[in-house]
């Protein structure tokens, strides 16, 4: 049986965001978490403000579909404690979300967390795993993830 893994996608829709797939174990089918501002408005970006996590499955597909949204994904093995981890993780913010801050507290920051959560002392960053070349072809949360997390 195939473990529990985390998929984790980034996009260029806009200024770009980050989002995660909880696959378990043996199943293809996962929740869809990410990260926004609370106040969040499809017309214009929030810089802060109380951050929400909320369910992304329609923004995963709809990028899926679209040819000029360009989406790359990544997918962590995780082993039963972490992925129970994660998911404790994610209870925690649904009930106590972490504050909203584009240039300082954002979607991939919160990947990190997760990430982190669920590794408890990882080796690597979740960002590592992401190609300068990725990186660049995804705009504004491209940059950020290399400034944020890869010093580039």
């Amino acid at each position: 049986m195939e473990q529990a893994r985390m998929k984790v996608y980034l996009d260029d829709l806009r200024a770009g965001h980050a989002y995660i797939e909880l696959l378990p174990a043996g199943s293809d089918d996962g929740d869809v978490y990410g990260f926004y501002p609370a106040k969040f408005d499809e017309k214009k970006e929030v810089l802060l403000g109380e951050g929400q996590l909320r369910k992304d499955r329609t923004r995963l597909e709809k990028n899926r579909a679209a040819a000029d949204v360009r989406q790359i994904a990544k997918t962590i093995p995780l082993s039963g404690e972490e992925f129970e981890r994660l998911k404790q993780f994610l209870a925690k913010q649904e009930q106590n979300p972490s504050f909203y801050f584009l240039v300082g507290y954002n979607c991939i920051d919160f990947l990190e967390d997760a990430y982190a959560a669920a590794k408890e002392q990882p080796e690597d960053k979740l960002m590592d795993r992401y190609s300068d070349d990725e990186l660049d072809e995804l705009g504004y949360v491209g940059t950020y993830a290399k400034w944020r997390f890869i010093g580039g």
